[in-house]
């Protein structure tokens, strides 16, 4: 699925073809996996994507031109199933934002969800408000061990 929206271009990248793109994606990707608190490193990352049912979306500008990488996944609830957003990365969000979220939406629908879900740092709540997001919760994370 490609979808081509004010010159940005939103594509889901084919399984067989993410090695040829992840170098020019990795980049967005150790970024956002450093904000997990070591629950995944960029390695993490390419193994959901190549083993298991996740899907990479990029969204760019011209040939070669990538602003923009998203992760997401298929999440199934007894009641209701969720596109997830996994993993998100950029530059210049406010250029791909909108159309990547659409895409999504389009996508979701075809796919039998009923949303898009996300869990992501607070400032996120902000970027999303304006695309519909609606603020469920927060999480909150205690180590096991003691002085973690």
């Amino acid at each position: 699925m490609s979808t081509l929206v004010d010159e940005m271009q939103i594509s889901l990248i084919p399984k067989d073809h993410i090695l040829t793109v992840w170098p020019e994606v990795s980049g967005y990707l150790r970024e956002a996996a450093s904000y997990t608190n070591g629950r995944y490193e960029l390695d993490d990352v390419l193994s959901l994507l190549l083993d298991f049912d996740y899907h990479l979306w990029v969204a760019f500008e011209g040939i070669g031109n990538i602003k923009g990488v998203v992760v997401t996944n298929f999440v199934q609830h007894p009641r209701k199933k969720a596109l997830y957003l996994t993993f998100c990365g950029g530059v210049d969000g406010h250029s791909w934002k909108t159309p990547m979220l659409r895409t999504l939406q389009r996508w979701g629908k075809d796919t039998g969800c009923s949303m898009i879900e996300a869990l992501g740092r607070s400032g996120w709540q902000g970027i999303f408000k304006d695309e519909g997001f609606k603020y469920l919760a927060q999480v909150f994370e205690l180590p096991i061990e003691a002085g973690e």
